[in-house]
């Protein structure tokens, strides 16, 4: 028996089955940010002085030039050569790192568990990182100021999620969150915290993967996603559930409806092998739908 230092932390089941055509995973953390009520029926609308973005700003997208999250079109490894080790890339310092793990026995034995670099995997990951920004990104966030990627956001990402990365295409995007700066005026004025800016990004940015990057590069048909959040990254997961998912044919052209789409709400601790066996159960329903 051993204990597995891994990202993220110890294994738990799955809940329910896996259903028929699209997978939503929302996993759920245990973030100082409570899940707040759907931010508007409308992802363009805030309370706040903001205004959608003009362009979705990504953390991570496969394709892009000098992904951080080292991903193609495909999802396989934009950088490196084959018998390298996989690594994804921090934005300032420009230093990669290796998704290796470390495995520690009861009886103490230290040994490195390698990270297998993916192969064209056959799911989409849409992760929304927790509650990290000090201050407001940007500063102002007035009009359509777009917010700035930096390496707590990557730091946070490559904590959390990016060993998904073997099952996933990742899909990060950088949205206006409510900032640590805010929650604490929050908790000491006893107001509630705003959270309709990021929460509008956040949808904006679905429907931008939605429409542009969710078909397949190679057999041009629809891909599962599963939706990756914690803390308020959880929160504006549930809201985007919420508005988009309630009446499904609005947002699947094919007129899929919720009652035949699989949605899993689980502990954040989900294992790396739950992934596994979700996408091996899921790619094969995805293939016998088309």
């Amino acid at each position: 028996m051993s204990a597995v230092a891994r990202t993220p932390g110890s294994r738990t089941g799955l809940r329910g089955r896996v259903a028929s055509a699209l997978s939503l995973l929302t996993l759920l953390g245990a973030g100082i940010v409570p899940a707040p009520a759907a931010a508007s029926a409308n992802s363009s609308a805030s309370s706040s002085a903001a205004l959608p973005l003009a362009s979705t700003v990504w953390l991570c997208r496969p394709g892009v030039a000098a992904n951080p999250c080292n991903q193609d079109l495909s999802g396989n490894p934009q950088r490196g050569t084959a018998g390298t080790p996989f690594t994804q890339r921090y934005l300032g310092s420009g230093h990669d790192v290796t998704l290796d793990a470390t495995t520690i026995t009861t009886a103490g034995a230290v040994s490195v568990e390698p990270f297998t670099a993916p192969a064209v995997p056959a799911m989409d990951c849409f992760s929304v990182y927790p509650t990290v920004d000090l201050t407001p990104n940007p500063l102002l966030q007035l009009g359509s100021l777009p917010p700035v990627a930096n390496d707590t956001h990557l730091a946070v990402t490559l904590t959390q999620v990016a060993r998904f990365s073997r099952l996933c295409r990742m899909f990060v995007p950088v949205y206006r969150q409510a900032p640590l700066l805010n929650l604490a005026v929050g908790v000491l004025t006893g107001t509630s915290t705003d959270y309709s800016t990021g929460a509008m990004d956040i949808a904006n940015a679905w429907t931008d993967y939605w429409d542009h990057f969710n078909t397949d590069p190679v057999t041009h048909e629809r891909r599962g996603v599963i939706l990756l959040g914690h803390s308020q990254g959880s929160a504006d997961l549930i809201t985007l559930l919420q508005q988009r998912f309630a009446g499904g044919a609005a947002l699947f052209p094919s007129g899929s409806s919720t009652s035949e789409l699989g949605l899993h709400v689980v502990d954040y601790n989900v294992a790396l092998g739950d992934l596994t066996q979700l996408a091996a159960q899921q790619s094969q329903r995805w293939t016998a739908t088309r």
